[in-house]
């Protein structure tokens, strides 16, 4: 992989999917979709919030005990436009597997049980389009490696970038199928001489919507986004130890 793994300050994943616009959820539903939640894990969705927004229609968190400190980070998010679930896998350099770096497929199958039993709770959900979020936060790196760092990105092949505006999106077919790698990469010095960190996000999603997709279909999109995200790194991102 493009980083050895004790660079590796922080990964997160999310399991998301694309849903029909709501503009609200009724009481009944908010509570029916809490049981559900607590009833299939409570550990991973302790908090549910209260507050319901035009964005933001529910939301669950779960607490992460880092050494003296405690992070309350989103494991459900329900919007007006698409669930996700996530993960935090590490944090401050605590790695939960060394050996298995970005490897999150055992996660594939339990959240997509999740999806589904979410969509027998609320009437209508269906999913359109299903992504895989890879969030890294990798470093620290010195001033004079930026640019083996960033020279793999400032000089990618554009024939497949369909976006670019300080993110991109490459529109790859994979199997038959179009997916999306929405990438945005950045990084923050506060003066040039500086270490930093490189902040990576990729979303690797089915470019083409569904009608409402199966359990199996959304298994294989993230399939598909495990066994191509760390070979999509190592082209776009620069790094010999």
């Amino acid at each position: 992989m493009p980083f050895p793994p004790e660079k590796t300050k922080q990964f997160a994943v999310q399991f998301a999917c694309k849903t029909p616009a709501r503009k609200e959820l009724a009481a009944a539903e908010r509570k029916a979709l809490e049981n559900v939640l607590k009833g299939l894990d409570p550990e991973s969705f302790q908090i549910i919030h209260e507050e319901q927004n035009a964005v933001t229609l529910f939301q669950a968190s779960r607490q992460h005990h880092i050494g003296p400190a405690t992070l309350t980070v989103p494991s459900f998010v329900l919007s007006n436009g698409s669930v996700t679930l996530l993960s935090l896998v590490m944090a401050q350099s605590q790695l939960i597997n060394k050996r298995r770096a970005l490897d999150t497929t055992e996660l594939n199958k339990p959240m997509a049980h999740v999806l589904f039993e979410v969509q027998n709770a609320l009437k209508g959900l269906r999913y359109h389009r299903a992504g895989k979020i890879f969030e890294i936060v990798m470093g620290p790196f010195m001033p004079n490696e930026k640019h083996r760092i960033l020279s793999k990105i400032m000089a990618c092949p554009l024939e497949d970038v369909g976006e670019l505006n300080l993110a991109f999106a490459h529109y790859r077919r994979i199997d038959g199928k179009i997916y999306n790698f929405k990438s945005v990469i950045g990084f923050n010095q506060l003066e040039l001489a500086h270490q930093f960190d490189v902040i990576m996000r990729v979303d690797i999603n089915n470019r083409e919507l569904a009608d409402s997709m199966e359990p199996g279909e959304i298994e294989r999109v993230w399939g598909q986004a495990d066994s191509h995200v760390v070979s999509y790194l190592d082209e776009i991102i620069g790094y010999t130890p």
